[in-house]
């Protein structure tokens, strides 16, 4: 008897058979040299295995066979997966699918920064990771010892070094420092290299001064002005202040004097300065002054009415 049986055209019924699967071909019906034989060396001695088709017509899937599956769905707790992300992956994947966004280093870094303005930096404040608008002009980056922010630089040096008016920023020994404000009247004294500075009460400097009203000017005229200072003043200054147009000065024009004779015409003015008075005398001529031309540099006799005399002690 053959091992072979051939079925054609035929239908078996109700009919259990085994087969050798060396044995087993299927052929195809228009081309009998298209053949199919199952293959079972790689099931466990003693075991069956049963295939359950479903109720659809479908088309085996191969191992080592280029297919496309659609509709499935592969647990990928129970499946290992391969994929080459660089020869078979292909687009774009939005962030809000887990992706970058973008398709290049620029684009990505783009879509997932928080940043959405020019000049915004990227800064982790306590819940994530966020932008820092950019701040105003000429304002510098600064840290509040928990996120950064931004300052001008005086709430920089506000912050250091306090907020008090009239200190004075100086470098000590070991850094930067405040020097507080003075007592009125002091001055800011050097104490020489490798020394902070100081503020210092001048002593025997000027503390007091006087000046007069404007005084009509009177050949041989005296006047006593008093200066109320308590002491006799250290310096005088005499000044002519113009009144009317003379020699090309106008009117408002400071004309500084040295007290004195001026030549050998009894021009001039004496000047004697005790505790109580300025005491002044002047020239007997009729035109008290010779002054210097303001247009050419000539010398000439100023008009007496086109002047006031003005005094100013220091003491």
């Amino acid at each position: 008897m053959s091992d072979e049986v051939k079925l054609s055209g035929a239908t078996i019924s109700a009919l259990a058979f085994s087969a050798c699967d060396a044995n087993f071909l299927l052929q195809g019906g228009a081309d009998p040299t298209r053949q199919v034989r199952f293959q079972l060396s790689d099931i466990s001695a003693g075991t069956t295995r049963i295939w359950t088709f479903p109720d659809i017509s479908d088309t085996f899937v191969g191992l080592n066979a280029a297919q496309t599956l659609t509709g499935k769905t592969i647990s990928g707790a129970d499946n290992t997966i391969t994929v080459g992300l660089g020869s078979d992956v292909s687009g774009v994947l939005p962030v809000a699918n887990g992706g970058t966004g973008g398709n290049t280093a620029a684009a990505a870094f783009n879509a997932l920064s928080p940043a959405t303005t020019r000049g915004d930096l990227i800064l982790r404040d306590a819940s994530g990771n966020t932008r820092l608008p950019v701040g105003a002009a000429n304002t510098v980056l600064r840290s509040d010892g928990t996120d950064p922010g931004w300052a001008t630089l005086s709430n920089l040096i506000d912050a250091a070094f306090g907020a008090t008016q009239g200190q004075i920023l100086y470098r000590g020994a070991s850094g930067w420092a405040a020097l507080p404000p003075g007592t009125a009247g002091q001055v800011l004294t050097s104490q020489g290299a490798g020394a902070s500075p100081q503020w210092a009460t001048l002593g025997g400097g000027i503390t007091a001064s006087y000046t007069s009203p404007d005084q009509t000017i009177t050949p041989a005229g005296a006047l006593a002005l008093a200066h109320g200072l308590g002491t006799t003043p250290k310096i005088v200054t005499l000044l002519l202040v113009c009144q009317v147009a003379d020699e090309g000065y106008s009117p408002g024009d400071i004309y500084l004097l040295e007290p004195g004779a001026q030549g050998v015409t009894d021009n001039g003015i004496s000047v004697v300065l005790d505790a109580v008075n300025i005491n002044i005398r002047f020239g007997g001529t009729s035109n008290v002054f010779r002054i210097i031309n303001k247009a050419d540099g000539s010398d000439h006799q100023a008009t007496n009415a086109s002047w006031k005399l003005r005094v100013t002690v220091f003491a």
